[in-house]
Parts: structure tokens; sequence; C-alpha cells
């Protein structure tokens, strides 16, 4: 069964319009695909998540962890998460010109090289081919 991922950025929970039209769109995706297939909703509420930010020492874990291979880690449990997922959904409300910093760390935790990403050395790799 394909899994949607459900990002709630909404701090204000049930009062929150934007969580409101979201529970819309994801009430018109599970209709909508009813007879071809159904969707696993998995939530992650971030505002009831052990979000922290990455600093020097946990920086250096991470690098280490990439290093030897090991993406099982719970530290890459987001990134993991974001990877398996066959649709992602994000609830994010827009206000004073930015979203919550909650969303942005766990974007910087879900975004690892080697699950939700290629490596920047390949990228480079390949832009240069497309000059020679």
């Amino acid at each position: 069964m394909p899994t949607l991922l459900f990002i709630n950025a909404c701090v204000r929970g049930k009062d929150s319009r934007t969580l409101a039209l979201c529970e819309r769109l994801l009430t018109s995706i599970k209709e909508a695909n009813q007879k071809d297939m159904a969707f696993k909703i998995e939530e992650i509420r971030l505002s009831t998540e052990n979000l922290i930010p990455l600093n020097y020492e946990r920086l250096q874990r991470r690098d280490e962890l990439l290093a030897n291979g090991i993406y099982e880690d719970s530290m890459f449990d987001y990134a993991n998460a974001m990877a398996q997922a066959d649709m992602i959904v994000i609830a994010a409300p827009y206000w004073d010109m930015s979203f919550p910093a909650s969303l942005k760390i766990f974007l910087e935790a879900a975004s690892v090289v080697g699950i939700t990403s290629v490596s920047y050395t390949h990228l480079r790799a390949h832009e240069t081919d497309q000059y020679l």
C-alpha cells in the first residue's frame, strides 16, 4: 500500500485554518484514490516532536554515521520517512513572511545525502560533464 507522509507544522491544532485546508486535501486524495489505490497516511505532527537543530556535535555525529554507511540510526528517522513516502503533503502556516521554525528544523533533519538526496560531488561531476 502506498504511503502518504503528512508533515503537520500547524501549531494551533484544530484552530488552524491551514490544517483545515490540508484535511480537506487529504480527504480529497483518499476519495480520488479509493478505487485505484488506498494510501496509508502517516502523520508527523511537528508540535509534538522533539526537534533539535543541528549543532557542531550533532553534525560531527551525523558525518560519522554517514561515513560508516549507517543510515538506520534514529538521527535519520525523518530522512528515511521522507525517502520511503510515495507522496508528501506539508501543512504549514505562513505568518509574518515565514513558516514555523519547526518545519525548518524538520527539513534540515530530513535532508540527508544518501537517503533523500544525491551527493554534491556527484552533482558537480555531472554538471561538469555537460560542458565537455
